[in-house]
């Protein structure tokens, strides 16, 4: 039992140490660790706690432990998938952009065709956003376009044009209020049965303010990012959480931002080119790329799973944030072994640390003395601490 939770309280103990440091935990997942391919485009989590994965060669689901990869031997149309989303009740989605726009189903291991390919659609469009809302009990799946416009199907194909949008280009789709909100150059567009309304945008600062990304939050809320500000929408009314969004460059209308407010209140907002941290109550962004334990200089996409970590994917494979109150200590941080067998309390701050050749009084700063064990100095056999114990004087017994 000690053994298995040594790390866990040595770690604890340490906490203090943590002020200043970065507050995320970050682990890579690359093709070396099972991901098909580098090139990530989506990521959710059904209700079974399963992450899936859309990328370049189909679409993945982790476990934790390993993947499972799904490919055109398993439905797919098509190899390259762009986007994912969960139905009510949680049924899995995916949609494809690659030459044509196909909508497939995971049901029962396999992936099927949910609903027809929607006829007389340009070839080669580029998807910045796909969603699936309910209404009278049926999904109703919407996705838009860059420069096309917005497409849902509701029993049959629905097409809105930029001409009824009345604007150009569209960077962002998301659902408020069971309502399809399109993010444009020309602001917020809400689109419900076919009817178009502008009435959210007039919620914003600048009503026809270009709009850079939108993301919808677990409490109900619409993040809104915008070429100047950071804010957002709650019960039809928009608070603003910063004036500026000086550390955003490049932007244009043909960019597809994104953006996440996560359960610790922390802002990631970038696109493909650039990604920047905001930590609570702060106006100026980190560049993700100076977090030790990263190495992606913009993002595909995010999301906060149930359990509050945060997954950036990118074109350099998936980033995972863990809020993390903890340091690890290993061979690289001063230990005599990576090992530890048991472990007990010296002092206040000090501790004994077991090792397979002896032990270590450790105190979180380094150089640590270490001991080894031996029964006689003609001997090479060296002694295994198996547990540790102190009685009411201090003295430690192994």
């Amino acid at each position: 039992m000690k053994t298995q939770t040594l790390v866990l309280v040595v770690m604890f103990l340490f906490l203090c140490s943590l002020a200043g440091a970065q507050p995320y935990t970050i682990v890579s997942l690359t093709p070396e660790d099972g991901l098909p391919t580098l090139e990530i485009n989506d990521i959710t989590q059904t209700p079974d706690g399963r992450i899936w994965i859309a990328s370049r060669s189909g679409v993945s689901s982790y476990n934790g432990i390993q993947f499972t990869n799904y490919t055109l031997k398993d439905g797919f149309t098509y190899p390259v998938q762009s986007f994912l989303s969960l139905d009510k009740s949680g049924v899995l989605y995916s949609l494809s952009d690659d030459r044509n726009i196909t909508i497939t189903r995971f049901e029962n291991g396999r992936w099927t065709p949910a609903i027809p390919e929607p006829d007389s659609i340009p070839f080669l469009i580029l998807v910045t956003g796909f969603r699936i809302l309910e209404k009278n009990g049926n999904p109703v799946f919407g996705f838009s376009t860059l420069s096309h416009g917005f497409y849902y199907y509701d029993s049959v194909w629905n097409h809105i044009s930029n001409k009824k949008l009345k604007a150009e280009k569209i960077s962002a789709l998301e659902i408020y209020r069971n309502h399809f909100i399109l993010g444009t150059e020309k602001g917020l567009i809400e689109v419900a049965d076919d009817s178009v309304t502008h009435t959210i945008s007039k919620l914003l600062p600048k009503p026809e303010e270009q709009i850079y990304s939108l993301s919808a939050g677990k409490e109900g809320s619409l993040l809104v990012v915008t070429q100047t500000r950071i804010g957002k929408i709650t019960d039809n009314h928009y608070s603003t959480y910063c004036n500026t969004l000086a550390d955003i460059t490049n932007f244009n209308s043909y960019s597809r931002g994104i953006s996440l407010k996560n359960s610790f209140n922390d802002l990631f907002i970038g696109d493909e080119m650039q990604l920047f941290l905001y930590p609570e109550n702060q106006c100026k962004g980190i560049p993700f790329d100076n977090l030790r334990g990263s190495n992606a200089k913009g993002i595909t996409c995010i999301f906060e799973d149930n359990d509050q970590n945060t997954w950036i994917g990118s074109n350099r494979g998936i980033h995972v944030l863990y809020r993390s109150n903890f340091l690890t200590y290993n061979k690289d941080h001063g230990l005599k072994e990576d090992e530890i067998t048991a472990i007990e309390e010296l002092q206040p701050g000090i501790f004994v640390l077991g090792h397979n050749m002896g032990f270590t009084i450790f105190d979180g700063t380094p150089p640590y003395t270490y001991y080894p064990l031996t029964r006689e100095k003609e001997f090479t056999i060296h002694t295994r601490i198996q547990d540790m114990t102190k009685d009411e004087e201090g003295n430690i017994y192994f």
